[in-house]
């Protein structure tokens, strides 16, 4: 039995020596990463003020511009209330006649029904009662040489090539 005894305490110290070396190692293990987490932290923490500088910046400037825009503003709402900018002429209430409606009775025609009423009515407009009589009329009033080219210009063309 003490020899069973001796070996269970033989046991027992080589778990308390790798309990050591295992604490160690964790020790060891937790510095190392705490290091770098406060490396990280670091670098992390210089990247934000940097950036939180260049947004102050940034705000500074805005705050500028609307400092400038203000100005402005003041500027035209005084231009505007002493009426500089309202030079426009004001409208006047003009009277206008509003027009009639106009109706065929007017124009001295009547109102067209039909087809036939309407080719009736353009035929008399385009067809003169006295077409025939001014046509000879100019006739007369054309010189000889006028003549020969109207009549000329009036042929066929078969009858163009026997004259």
């Amino acid at each position: 039995m003490k020899e069973t005894f001796d070996l269970v305490e033989g046991c027992i110290d080589g778990f308390h020596s790798m309990e050591e070396q295992l604490r160690d190692f964790v020790l060891d293990s937790l510095g190392a990463n705490a290091e770098k987490m406060n490396e990280l932290v670091n670098s992390t923490t210089k990247k934000l003020a940097e950036k939180d500088e260049n947004l102050e910046d940034i705000v500074l400037a805005i705050k500028k511009e609307i400092k400038e825009l203000k100005g402005e503003l003041t500027i035209y709402k005084a231009t505007l209330s002493n009426g500089m900018l309202s030079s426009r002429l004001r409208q006047q209430a003009i009277d206008v006649p509003k027009p009639e409606k106009s109706t065929d009775e007017k124009r001295g025609g009547n109102i067209i029904g039909t087809w036939e009423e309407f080719q009736r009515e353009l035929k008399k407009q385009f067809y003169p009662q006295y077409a025939e009589k001014e046509a000879q009329a100019k006739l007369h009033r054309l010189t000889e040489k006028e003549v020969f080219y109207w009549f000329e210009d009036g042929l066929k063309p078969w009858a163009k090539n026997e004259f």
